[in-house]
């Protein structure tokens, strides 16, 4: 078989996942027990509990901070999730202003 593919790095459950707090009413896992899910439980979980360690934040915050942190490492505005490169060129109602910018008007 040709390709990629993910290897579990240690087995779980959801039932483990939410022992450990990462379930939440935003990211609720219980419906994936009621389901009988047969999956092995959240992907990177160690590192949202270490961002939950590290932070001493909620599931959900580590969550949003993992998402920022790999936008950031993406060259990727956490904010607006608009790329950093200075060669983006947008056709839209976005303006250099709510880009961090100062947009200027000619009226």
């Amino acid at each position: 078989m040709l390709g990629y593919h993910l290897l579990p790095t240690t087995l779980g459950s959801f039932e483990e996942d939410i022992e450990d707090g990462l379930t939440s009413s935003q990211f609720d896992l219980n419906g994936n027990l009621s389901e009988n899910d047969a999956r092995a439980g959240l992907k990177n979980k160690e590192e949202i509990l270490k961002i939950m360690r590290k932070h001493k934040c909620t599931f959900d915050q580590a969550r949003l901070i993992r998402q920022q942190n790999l936008l950031k490492k993406n060259n990727i505005d956490p904010l607006t999730g608009l790329p950093n490169d200075p060669k983006f060129v947008s056709f839209g109602s976005v303006t250099d202003q709510d880009h961090g910018g100062s947009a200027s008007s000619s009226s």
